[in-house]
């Protein structure tokens, strides 16, 4: 429950996530051991006969001019077609991506992640781009008092505190608590999905899969260690 709401009869301000964030996410996901790590596990079970590829082309340059420039992450619903296309585009090795634009570049459905590699790309990709968006809600301030921590039970919180002893001028503040709360109900809603569609396809033994923003963080530590 939400405030005393059944989410299930609640309508949602819906997330959104641009190309630009995608394609953020994507340069994140390429520095990161995960293609390659999971390519090793691949090539270390000979049950996976999927095509796998280097993540090692300019994802700035695949055209997403046929999509929406930005992606809505509705409640109910929060994986579009037109949202796992963009992922799937910008993910799909040259050759293909190649063919996809010369066959006209159409939508595609849920199915292409049935791919053992491109699914757990796009599922990993995902987990990124959630992390991003969580990441990057700023503090809330009224009259001088700034709500630092983001988390949502702390959002709910700090709305329901303002709702019980209303201040003035806090009006745009309660109203943009409520639709960050929503939005980032959204998102979680998402990022559950993308992690159900993965354990769908086949557990994959690396922490990234659980925890993308810290692995990242892991990521650039142990290359430091490399380089020093």
């Amino acid at each position: 429950e939400v405030l005393g709401h059944n989410i299930k009869d609640m309508y949602f301000s819906p997330a959104v996530i641009s190309q630009n964030e995608l394609v953020l996410a994507c340069r994140t996901l390429a520095d990161s051991c995960f293609s390659s790590s999971l390519i090793e596990f691949m090539e270390a079970n000979n049950s996976y006969e999927d095509e796998r590829w280097n993540l090692d082309f300019d994802f700035s340059k695949r055209d997403l001019s046929f999509l929406p420039h930005d992606f809505l992450v509705p409640f109910q619903n929060p994986l579009s077609d037109e949202f796992i296309t963009g992922c799937a585009v910008i993910l799909m090795p040259s050759d293909v991506y190649e063919e996809f634009v010369k066959d006209g570049a159409n939508v595609v459905d849920k199915s292409i992640l049935e791919d053992y590699f491109l699914g757990k790309l796009v599922c990993q990709l995902i987990l990124y781009v959630v992390s991003l968006k969580l990441r990057a809600f700023k503090p809330i301030n009224v009259e001088g008092m700034s709500l630092r921590n983001i988390r949502d039970k702390d959002d709910k919180t700090y709305l329901e505190e303002l709702r019980s002893r209303p201040q003035h001028g806090c009006e745009r503040a309660m109203y943009g608590l409520a639709v960050r709360i929503e939005e980032k109900l959204c998102l979680q809603n998402l990022r559950d999905e993308a992690l159900s569609i993965s354990e769908k396809l086949g557990r994959f033994p690396l922490e990234i899969e659980r925890s993308p923003a810290q692995a990242a963080m892991n990521q650039g530590s142990s290359k430091k260690a490399r380089t020093n």
